[in-house]
């Protein structure tokens, strides 16, 4: 249909910056299966509606992502995007840039031929793209925009996309969405380094809500590897991880000489703080936080660290109804499913004896579900978590012991009173 000039293209309204994260994290798992850092900069279109053919953007950004993992064997891949106003639209483009060996200058523009496939002494090792970045270019020129290589040999690949759309005009009489106040002049360049995946990208978002640039891991030898070529304002460091933990790689930051010998590490614990006070404080950290961390501590934080002015005036909300204000309803819902599905899991292998009472498996697994549930402000599914029997031992703040038939009532419960509260924020 493209060749034939019939291909039609399609026109909604739809949040750049969540288009991209859709991207990223499904294709975040494969970067770090190869060890690579997968780093996204929306920063400057957070919050942007456009209007245009999201799902054609979607396959575009898809099929850059995914070859610049594939073809990448150590290092990292970049997204990064940036918009202007040119005219009555607004011109989004988007970096893709890994840290490959490149594609040598005679091949800059045959890599967008049908079916070529380049030889391994033509830079990278042997490619066949297919049709993928022939149809991208394609598609992309057919919205008006267009597709690049912008890269140099032997020092890695860029593909820019860039394409023209049409912002969306809110109406005068619809009240505007909340968003995050900004932290100050400039983003702070911040690390969390995070197992939890619901946690992540809760701090994530939020982070990059208010303007900051973020660098996401999810161990502490990811951290390390993370902290070796890129220097951090901001270290946001969960205590508690599998293998090498927070405190552990605290230690090693400290001793070495990188870039983040002096970076200021918060650690986070979704236990009590006095458990962790004098390990954190003797590995060097300049402070912890119990999950989950409020949005003005946060602010403040950031704030203090790059020297800016803050406001922090306002009403003092619930957690979630401060999540929803900085993330809006749909991504919150978002991270709730996530939280749920990987909740009935636990429930099921709980009551399976595949997790054994007190055994350490089922002790990481609740301590994952606690600090989620935490997140988001479910304070009651928590509670209920970490008292479970066969883990109720192993709290720092025991009660009753709570069984599994207890524990699924409670998420029933919490899950009721998450949408009752979502459907309550919802524009109708």
């Amino acid at each position: 249909r493209i060749e034939a000039g019939t291909l039609a293209l399609a026109c909604e309204n739809f949040d750049f910056s969540k288009l991209v994260l859709s991207v990223t994290d499904v294709l975040d798992p494969l970067a770090r299966e190869k060890g690579l850092v997968l780093e996204t900069d929306i920063s400057g279109c957070v919050g942007l509606e456009l209007s245009g053919d999201r799902s054609r953007i979607h396959q575009i950004l898809t099929n850059l992502v995914g070859n610049a993992i594939k073809f990448t064997e150590v290092g990292s891949i970049y997204v990064r995007v940036s918009s202007q106003m040119v005219g009555v639209q607004t011109s989004v483009s988007v970096d893709v840039q890994d840290t490959g060996p490149g594609i040598n200058a005679k091949d800059r523009e045959r890599i967008f031929e049908d079916f070529v496939a380049l030889k391994p002494n033509s830079g990278r090792r042997f490619r066949g793209d297919g049709l993928g970045l022939s149809i991208s270019r394609r598609i992309a020129r057919e919205m008006g925009g267009d597709l690049h290589l912008m890269d140099q040999p032997q020092v890695g690949t860029c593909f820019r996309l860039v394409v023209p759309l049409a912002p969306v005009i809110v109406p005068d009489e619809v009240e505007p969405a909340k968003t995050i106040p900004p932290t100050g002049a400039r983003g702070a360049r911040v690390l969390v380094v995070e197992d939890n995946v619901v946690n992540r990208h809760v701090l994530r978002d939020m982070l990059m809500g208010m303007g900051h640039h973020v660098t996401e891991a999810v161990s502490g030898v990811e951290c390390l590897k993370a902290c070796a070529s890129s220097a951090f304002d901001l270290i946001l460091m969960d205590i508690s991880m599998p293998g090498m933990d927070g405190i552990d790689a605290t230690l090693e930051l400290r001793k070495g000489q990188g870039p983040n010998k002096t970076a200021h590490i918060l650690g986070l614990t979704a236990h009590g703080v006095d458990e962790f006070r004098d390990a954190a404080t003797k590995a060097g950290m300049d402070g912890f936080e119990t999950k989950p961390i409020r949005l003005e501590a946060l602010r403040k934080l950031l704030g203090d660290l790059i020297e800016a002015p803050l406001d922090v005036a306002g009403e003092t909300l619930h957690p979630l109804e401060e999540l929803i204000a900085a993330l809006g309803v749909e991504r919150v819902r978002a991270t709730g499913m996530q939280m749920w599905a990987e909740l009935d899991v636990l429930i099921k292998h709980a009551g399976e004896a595949a997790l054994p009472a007190h055994s350490p498996e089922l002790i990481a697994a609740v301590h994952k579900a606690t600090g989620a549930a935490a997140v988001l402000g479910l304070t009651d599914l928590a509670g209920a978590l970490s008292n479970l029997t066969g883990v109720s031992a192993h709290s720092t703040d025991p009660g009753r012991p709570v069984s599994l038939a207890e524990l699924a009532a409670a998420r029933t419960r919490a899950k009721a009173d998450l949408d009752r509260i979502l459907a309550q924020h919802e524009v109708i």
